[in-house]
């Protein structure tokens, strides 16, 4: 089990934030090493470098900052025989984050440790029953994508970085509202013709924009604590040996190989078969006894 070991955040004036702290993992580095590549993968990171360890992953502008551009470097350090000391550093491109977003950072390196430091167990595939262990991809019967036994911290991170990008969406939605409110109100009221015309207008672009981030705050929300199940593939499943269905399809048994005396033997036999039927020179009949 990871446990946070301590924790620094450093905002330079480049536009760029660092947020660094470190977690403690059971193993030695170079299989943790291979193991966190395999995890960033799976998290959509392009790994860089293997030692040190650098990631990144594309995005571009969101609330979530999850899905905003991101850079990881991973140091690992040998404390004991079998504990090992992990720096993650991550360099964000953007000037200031709130104590959620920091919050869904850690949740992300979580989820990297989880999936680092989880042991293959088996289960089912869900189109056709077979048996596969999680660290597989695809199921080996039927082809269909395994998600196997995910650990629960991939769940406590899309919860957390989900839920924190709608309530910051919604937020700013309700910001645009009240400032767009602020500032038309007095020209509508204060103003001559003129200004009464900019703040009319003023105010309805400004109200559609921000009812509409509004509106799209509360559906991501929604959608974060209410997602949509997982569509299985259209794989047909497997019968079963006991069903009645599969004894009257099942084909025919196959008869013994036989031997190459006996495969001669049976085209020597076939052929005195057909010359007997068909002979090559029929007799001529003598028909002049009959005249």
């Amino acid at each position: 089990m990871a446990d946070p070991v301590s924790t620094t955040q450093t905002s330079n004036l480049t536009g760029i934030t660092e947020h660094s702290f470190q977690r403690s993992l059971q193993g030695d580095i170079p299989n943790l090493r291979q193991r966190l590549i395999q995890a960033l993968e799976t998290l959509h990171y392009t790994v860089l470098n293997e030692e040190p360890l650098q990631a990144k992953r594309s995005g571009g502008f969101s609330m979530n900052v999850l899905d905003c551009e991101l850079r990881l470097n991973i140091g690992l350090s040998q404390s004991r025989a079998i504990s090992t000391v992990a720096t993650f550093d991550y360099l964000i491109p953007i000037s200031m984050l709130t104590k959620g977003d920091l919050q869904s950072i850690e949740c992300e390196a979580d989820a990297l440790i989880a999936l680092a430091t989880k042991r293959p167990e088996a289960n089912s595939c869900s189109a056709c029953g077979r048996t596969n262990t999680s660290d597989s991809r695809f199921c080996r019967g039927c082809g269909a994508p395994n998600p196997g036994n995910l650990p629960a911290e991939l769940e406590v991170m899309r919860l957390t970085s989900g839920a924190r990008a709608g309530h910051q969406t919604v937020i700013t939605g309700v910001l645009i509202v009240l400032s767009i409110a602020a500032a038309a109100v007095p020209l509508i009221l204060l103003g001559n013709s003129r200004k009464e015309f900019i703040g009319w207008i003023l105010l309805a672009i400004g109200q559609i924009v921000g009812w509409s981030t509004l509106v799209y705050g509360i559906v991501r929300l929604h959608r974060t604590l209410n997602p949509k199940p997982m569509r299985q593939p259209p794989y047909p499943p497997a019968l079963s040996t006991n069903e009645p269905a599969f004894a009257a399809s099942a084909l025919p048994p196959q008869s013994a190989w036989s031997s190459v005396t006996e495969n001669t033997t049976e085209l020597l036999d076939a052929e005195r078969v057909q010359n007997a039927s068909v002979p090559l020179h029929p007799r001529r009949t003598d028909t002049s006894s009959m005249s």
